[in-house]
């Protein structure tokens, strides 16, 4: 029963701990990625600033974007039209972290 109860209250970051020999610890984290996949779709809503921002400023902005809205992202994917960011799709993807 114990051993149950341990497995229902764990998260898959739990289940998927690992120790090394020499101290690490690996395991999976689940975070909101974002990915531009139109770039010109994203730089049409900048406005005449588009054209002269360069890949990085654009990546940089839709980061802090989805920081923004993150809290009201339902499901695994969300397309950036949602929230007025054409071009961009919203994941929320497994990676793993060593410590």
């Amino acid at each position: 029963d114990r051993i149950d109860r341990k497995l229902e209250n764990s998260t898959d970051a739990d289940l998927s701990r690992t120790r090394g020999d020499l101290g690490s610890v690996g395991s999976l984290r689940r975070s909101w990625k974002h990915h531009v996949v139109d770039e010109a779709k994203l730089r049409a809503v900048c406005g005449p600033l588009g054209p002269h921002f360069t890949s990085e400023a654009l990546e940089n902005a839709t980061f802090h974007v989805m920081r923004a809205h993150q809290s009201s992202f339902t499901g695994e994917r969300v397309e950036g039209e949602t929230i007025g960011v054409p071009g961009v799709l919203f994941a929320y993807e497994t990676d793993a972290q060593i410590r």
